[in-house]
């Protein structure tokens, strides 16, 4: 259940950079550290984070890959914050939802289309990617 919490968070504070609502978001995902037990300097360190990925994406050709790069550190960051403080995970849930409804819904769409289960069993492998490619080179049998 916090494993698809942390996607769906990172996928939403993502998608709403370098939107009009970016920065009620950020000042939400720093409020959430802050409170998570995040000393001042930390919280200005997310801040500054939340910052540089916003103006990434505001400056990339590609908004929706750079957005795809940054997808995985913010899930990091707030799979750590809930290890460290699991009482979080409401706030989070609650955050998660106040950005959503912020968003157009074309932006919404774009944030449930980054979210991917893929599950591979026995010798099945699995090749998969979002806004990218996925290249796969085998020579003579070898894996």
């Amino acid at each position: 259940m916090l494993e698809e919490l942390v996607l769906a968070a990172g996928a939403t504070v993502v998608g709403a950079m370098a939107t009009d609502g970016w920065q009620a978001a950020r000042d939400g995902v720093v409020r959430l550290f802050r409170r998570g037990g995040a000393d001042e300097e930390e919280a200005a360190q997310v801040g500054g984070q939340l910052d540089r990925g916003a103006a990434r994406v505001a400056r990339a050709d590609d908004a929706e890959r750079a957005r795809a790069r940054l997808v995985p550190l913010w899930q990091d960051e707030f799979q750590d914050l809930l290890r460290r403080h699991p009482e979080a995970a409401e706030e989070l849930r609650a955050l998660i939802d106040e950005i959503t409804a912020s968003l157009t819904a074309e932006r919404r769409e774009g944030i449930r289309s980054r979210v991917q289960h893929i599950t591979a069993h026995d010798n099945s492998r699995v090749y998969a990617a979002q806004g990218g490619d996925v290249h796969v080179y085998e020579s003579d049998g070898e894996r």
